[in-house]
């Protein structure tokens, strides 16, 4: 039987790849010599079945409209039947470019201008932008609380500002700070949500990376989201191809679905790029073990990071998900301004500033584990010289 660490030397995960000169938006943006942990893709080459597919499709010389077909439909459904127990119909997925466009899109479907949506702060910024993107809706903020062992939701805050709010955007498992929601948190999330008559969205990119001891709950799932609920997942944060555009919106709600399906036509929207379909399909059919002998890397990545930071003074939670860290970054200066100067010009790393998940976020930056254990360790060394 092949050893875990024969299966990482061979899907390269302890190498990585030179992603310079390659367009790459983590890699090139940056100014030179700077290590970059910053967006949120990985330095690690796709699984193969994936670059076969893509390969074979691009032998065709024609390129025009696409469309999924039977395989394609099944391929999403019987992944997430087997990696998340979660059934998914047919006729309930919708394809857009991406998970962000799929928030979008809810919000433009689901509210009119001067309609209220709710967010649970720090969040992934573009939970914020979609909201102001859509002129005229109101943001509205459910602070999550910090105790000091982790991030959780402030159930009474929520209560008291769902009435009046026309949707809520929830993200699971949670970027930035890894937790992965427990499903009672769900369950009262969704409770309150039907209580105040408010439909929800939720953000699922993340669920596939959870940790031992972890279990990611597929908000569908759960009783009672028939009506009023839509998710949005999608093979491109879990596999690396991101830069293909595509992911799944899935609505069991069939008026939902309809008024889904009117704003995406009316905005010019839908899924269906050629390669990203080819290699969506292979990732859901063909790498399960690829992506397991990833959750190890990963896992290890975090126990490195989360030891190191903590011996720094930069205390970080351990995530229980997802494949960021994020680092209360204080000791080296009180704001994220000041933080990501000192990290940029003295140790020559980028990380994000927590400010990019909202107010809550001063102080804190945010750290991607997805590179070989070794550019990890080198960002780190960088990081602990200046805190000397």
């Amino acid at each position: 039987m092949e050893s875990m660490e024969s299966r990482i030397k061979r899907y390269g995960f302890d190498v990585g790849l030179d992603r310079t000169g390659t367009n790459s938006q983590k890699w090139d943006a940056p100014p030179k010599g700077v290590l970059p942990l910053w967006v949120a893709d990985m330095d690690f080459p796709c699984a193969p079945a994936i670059v076969q597919a893509i390969e074979a499709r691009a032998k065709h010389p024609a390129f025009g409209y696409t469309h999924m077909d039977e395989k394609d439909y099944q391929a999403v459904s019987g992944f997430y039947k087997r990696r998340h127990g979660w059934t998914i119909e047919k006729e309930q997925m919708l394809f857009t470019p991406g998970v962000v466009d799929s928030l979008l899109l809810s919000v433009q479907a689901f509210t009119e201008p001067g309609d209220k949506v709710l967010i649970q702060t720090p969040v992934y910024g573009p939970f914020f932008s979609v909201v102001k993107r859509s002129k005229g809706r109101q943001l509205v903020e459910n602070p999550l609380r910090f105790t000091g062992e982790d991030w959780e939701m402030d159930f009474e805050d929520l209560d008291k500002k769902l009435p009046g709010c026309k949707l809520m955007l929830l993200c699971s498992p949670h970027n930035p700070s890894g937790r992965v929601w427990k499903r009672e948190a769900l369950e009262q999330v969704l409770a309150l949500c039907k209580k105040h008559g408010v439909l929800l969205a939720v953000d699922e990119i993340h669920c596939d990376f959870v940790f031992t001891g972890h279990t990611h709950v597929p908000l569908l799932s759960l009783p009672g989201t028939q009506t009023g609920v839509v998710a949005a997942v999608s093979a491109t944060k879990s596999f690396n191809i991101a830069g293909l555009k595509h992911s799944t919106l899935v609505c069991p709600d069939e008026e939902l679905r309809k008024k889904l399906q009117d704003q995406a036509s009316a905005m010019g929207m839908g899924g269906g790029n050629m390669l990203a379909v080819c290699a969506t399909t292979a990732a859901y059919t063909q790498c399960d073990e690829w992506m397991d002998t990833l959750l190890y890397v990963l896992e290890r990545n975090r126990d490195l990071a989360v030891q190191a930071l903590n011996a720094m003074g930069l205390p970080a939670l351990t995530p229980q998900g997802t494949y960021l860290v994020y680092a209360d970054m204080r000791a080296l200066a009180p704001t994220c301004e000041q933080i990501d100067k000192i990290l940029l010009e003295k140790a020559k790393v980028m990380l994000n500033r927590g400010t990019d998940y909202g107010a809550l976020g001063e102080g804190y930056m945010r750290l991607n584990l997805a590179c070989p254990a070794t550019t990890l360790q080198e960002a780190l060394g960088r990081i602990q010289s200046v805190c000397r």
